[in-house]
């Protein structure tokens, strides 16, 4: 065999190229039946865990993977970052799309050009008939990955509702469009009402697990001229991993590390076996956040199981499982039956596989070995603060009800109810908000903004890149995560449940080496609520908040920040020696608007439906540039109105429809 030029696995990152993309056939054939040609408008939503490689299949499709009939257009959803509207959202995607597909005479400029109403309607619309015209009877085919982060956006305020509707409204053109969407679940599942209007247009596709002959294909072909895998080797790495491609790559990495370090390239079992007791003894990250993204009784659960099932050819069902926990002395307080719900959610995670006849097994032995070693039953009840007691099998029942009393006359903390288990982890303070939780970075130097509103820092705790949180309300919340020594920002939604103890956060652009402050000069850090305000400092601006200047003057400044529809803030401010911190809340400004369309209509807002008329009173509005479309549908009437809304000045709009 020739020696191995390189390691070619990829991990942590999408894989965008086709060389190291295996499997999915079934997926994009999916794709083409549901969307194709002659096929009706539709979003596609691929649903899936972390790790599961939805990423992976957008850019087989950018790169041309549905055949020609398709033109798709990968929308970063990084570009949410920074923007404040709706029609910044659609010219952000749309000049990506111009770019990517590259056609002759399609740019942005010339679609605002084509366009004449600025409006998101009338660009989305021009956008399309010159893709129709230069591209007949071709798909358009818009991927948006992670699309809970849209939803965030329009629940932090940043974008409306109505960039959903626009969306719906799209579908029903006469171009034939279509959308994929990749999260963790389907619209069905969120907890906002705006997705309603996408339902009916919307089909999901599970993307879970390659099949085992696609593994077996992953982990051969990249260097099947280099490495000769016996087939013991291969079913090996199939079993530790269930065909999870993330892990899949992990293995087969870190076995080629090892084979290129020591010049050979036979691997064999004692090999495999040294690089998963390598990662058991030093678990990926992502291990970790998905163990703590479980809740305590699943945790239980699947601690129990590993403890019963020493090898991975076993099987076992609940009754099973309660067995072990009664060999082992350990009391319920509930009836078994109460396990096979913790262990079918498990399944419904896809940590566990199952027969018909409900017996379970780990889907991938690499965390069945893990847990058994690392997370056993007794460290988990130690880990929630779960008081169980051991107990003699035949007084069980006895013991649990002595428990209970013990519980309320001395005051102990013991677990009675199932169904109360956020009230007595040890992790929840009495209003019922979950605490202990630390965010934990790859590099020193955290500074976090919770929800918009809270703002902490670990800049001077002896260890900068973990930062405890004050205790939060179980839900979702939104973080903004600012690394103080590069400037970058990440900003993430995070579903807070019990159970949740870190939030890990990578960093991707490296500091540069440690500097010494000029003499004179130290770092000022400047936040508004909300973000985005221009800066002025001594009459130099800067860029927008959240702004960290690494190197000003010490003593005193002139500050003013200024954003559209708020009123301009500014302050005097002395720069000390180190970090100095100054956040803002800016105020908004507001005029009145008064509508006077007769007979009657609908009116909208930037989108967003604001009132019918006749409305005789005067509305208050946000000072700043808005769109205001006046529609009735019975009468044939749709006009829309650019107006500037000043602060307390009187604008007024009058129509008498025919």
């Amino acid at each position: 065999m020739k020696q191995i030029p390189g390691n070619p696995y990829i991990v942590g990152n999408p894989i965008k190229t086709r060389e190291m993309f295996f499997g999915r056939e079934d997926d994009f054939y999916f794709v083409t039946r549901k969307i194709g040609v002659d096929k009706a408008n539709q979003v596609i939503i691929f649903c899936g865990e972390r790790r599961s490689g939805k990423t992976s299949i957008l850019f087989q499709i950018l790169s041309g993977k549905l055949g020609e009939h398709f033109l798709p257009i990968l929308v970063d959803m990084q570009i949410l970052a920074g923007l404040k509207s709706d029609m910044e959202f659609f010219r952000a995607i749309l000049e990506a799309g111009c770019d990517q597909l590259k056609i002759p005479g399609l740019s942005f400029a010339e679609v605002e050009k084509r366009a004449r109403d600025f409006t998101v309607q009338r660009i989305l619309e021009t956008f399309l008939s010159m893709l129709d015209s230069s591209k007949p009877g071709k798909v358009v085919l818009f991927l948006l990955d992670e699309y809970e982060l849209l939803e965030a956006k329009i629940k932090e305020g940043s974008l409306s509702e109505s960039v959903i509707h626009y969306l719906a409204g799209v579908l029903e053109s006469k171009y034939r469009i279509s959308f994929i969407f990749t999260g963790s679940t389907n619209l069905e599942n969120r907890k906002v009402d705006f997705w309603k209007i996408l339902l009916g247009k919307s089909i999901y596709r599970k993307i879970s697990y390659l099949s085992q002959h696609d593994t077996e294909r992953l982990i051969t072909e990249p260097l099947l001229d280099y490495i000769d895998y016996p087939d013991d080797v291969i079913e090996s790495i199939y079993r530790f991993t269930g065909g999870q491609p993330f892990y899949t790559q992990v293995i087969c990495q870190n076995l080629v590390d090892l084979l290129i370090e020591e010049q050979r390239n036979d691997p064999g079992k004692q090999d495999l076996e040294k690089v998963v007791k390598d990662i058991i003894e030093n678990p990926l990250p992502q291990m970790i956040y998905s163990w703590n993204s479980l809740g305590d009784w699943i945790k239980f659960a699947l601690s129990s199981l590993a403890g019963k099932l020493e090898s991975v050819k076993e099987w076992t069902d609940s009754s099973g499982v309660f067995q072990y926990l009664v060999k082992n002395k350990i009391a319920l307080p509930f009836k078994r039956e109460r396990l096979n719900v913790f262990l079918e959610e498990a399944y419904e995670k896809e940590f566990l596989q199952k027969t018909d006849a409900g017996g379970y097994s780990f889907r991938m032995d690499l965390y069945r070995r893990w847990i058994r070693k690392e997370h056993s039953v007794w460290k988990v009840i130690k880990e929630v603060n779960l008081e169980v007691k051991k107990a003699r099998r035949a007084a069980l029942s006895l013991v649990i009800s002595i428990a209970s009393i013990l519980v309320v006359a001395a005051g102990l903390v013991f677990i009675i109810d199932p169904f109360n288990i956020r009230t007595t982890m040890g992790l929840v303070s009495d209003d019922g908000k979950l605490k202990d939780i630390r965010v934990v970075s790859n590099q020193p130097g955290i500074r976090v903004t919770m929800d918009g509103a809270i703002t902490l820092t670990s800049e001077g705790q002896q260890d900068e890149s973990s930062l405890k949180l004050p205790a939060l309300a179980p839900g979702k919340h939104v973080f903004v995560f600012i690394n103080t020594r590069t400037g970058e920002k990440l900003e993430q939604e995070v579903d807070i449940q019990p159970g949740v103890a870190e939030i890990p956060i990578h960093f991707t652009k490296e500091a540069g080496p440690a500097t010494v402050q000029p003499i004179g000069m130290a770092s000022l850090f400047l936040s508004t609520t909300p973000e985005g305000a221009r800066i002025l400092i001594d009459g130099v601006p800067y860029d927008a908040t959240p702004k960290i200047i690494s190197s000003i003057k010490i003593g005193a400044h002139r500050v003013v920040l200024e954003r559209d529809g708020y009123k301009s803030a500014s302050f005097s401010i002395d720069v000390n020696p180190g970090i100095n911190e100054r956040k803002t809340q800016l105020a908004a400004i507001y005029g009145s608007l008064i509508l006077d369309v007769r007979p009657t209509a609908k009116i909208y807002l930037d989108g967003a439906y604001l009132v019918d008329t006749p409305y005789a009173q005067a509305l208050k509005v946000q000072a700043g540039k808005h769109v205001i479309l006046m529609v009735n549908e019975s009468l044939g009437f749709k006009e829309e109105v650019r107006v500037v809304i000043r602060e307390s000045e009187v604008t007024k709009i009058e129509r008498i429809l025919k």
